[in-house]
């Protein structure tokens, strides 16, 4: 199947295609000046997005991948492995979700601080009356100020 017809499939994009075979995470054959790629491209390009939805980066991936081509493992030690990985990234996930739930808590308190103190500021005053600058500023620089408005 040729890079177009392949991406319309999988409902990507050719650049996105061709980022991956610059990655060497799609590894088409190749007749002549036209690559093809076949269902281990298609199997390679869902098992990508499974991965990027998972919140793995390409770099992640590629390495993943990287791993899989070289070892020539069992589907046993593939999964073996597959599940170490997602068991770190879900560690991972976790982590980051108590801290921005941490954040989350420490914002609110924040923000109600805030707001328990703009009600006190409501009820005074501060600055000067635009009256009082009226007879600090001359007329010369009032009409200046009145034509850059």
């Amino acid at each position: 199947m040729k890079i177009g017809q392949f991406a319309s499939d999988h409902k990507v994009s050719i650049d996105t295609i061709r980022h991956y075979m610059d990655m060497n995470l799609l590894l088409p054959s190749k007749d002549k000046a036209h690559y093809d790629f076949d269902s281990r491209c298609g199997d390679d390009l869902e098992l990508i997005l499974k991965l990027k939805e998972f919140g793995f980066s390409l770099s992640e991936i590629k390495s993943m991948f990287s791993f899989m081509r070289i070892g020539r493992l069992t589907n046993y030690q593939e999964n073996d492995i597959y599940q170490s990985i997602f068991r770190h990234r879900l560690e991972m996930i976790e982590s980051d979700l108590e801290r921005l739930l941490s954040n989350r808590v420490k914002l609110k308190e924040a923000l109600e601080e805030i707001q328990e103190s703009s009600k006190s500021l409501k009820t005074h005053s501060y600055g000067l009356p635009i009256e009082s600058l009226m007879m600090i500023i001359s007329d010369k620089c009032i009409v200046m100020l009145i034509m850059k408005l």
